[in-house]
């Protein structure tokens, strides 16, 4: 995978999580945690961290200073959706 994508080679593998997940370190990372070549980071790095990470199931490392939140609660959709449906199972809101 490295000869695919060379500029991973930074990442090193730190262990696994409470769910079994791969956890990396990134050896680019000064001694405050901030990127030593930030201008010139991974398109992974630049879009950290990415939403599809919450509903993965991952979190975000401890001290991060980033944070995910729900903008509208999944089961307030849930409640929409089962209020919008009628009782034949066809959605009335169309």
């Amino acid at each position: 995978m490295l000869m695919d994508y060379p500029g991973y080679e930074r990442f090193q593998m730190s262990g696994k999580d409470e769910q079994g997940f791969l956890q990396f370190t990134c050896l680019w990372l000064n001694g405050e945690g901030m990127c030593q070549d930030h201008a010139n980071r991974l398109p992974l790095c630049r879009n950290f961290p990415d939403k599809t990470l919450h509903f993965c199931g991952g979190a975000l490392p401890p001290g991060c200073g980033y944070t995910i939140a729900e903008v509208r609660p999944f089961d307030r959709y849930l409640a929409d959706e089962i209020k919008n449906t009628d009782n034949n199972g066809k959605n009335t809101d169309s």
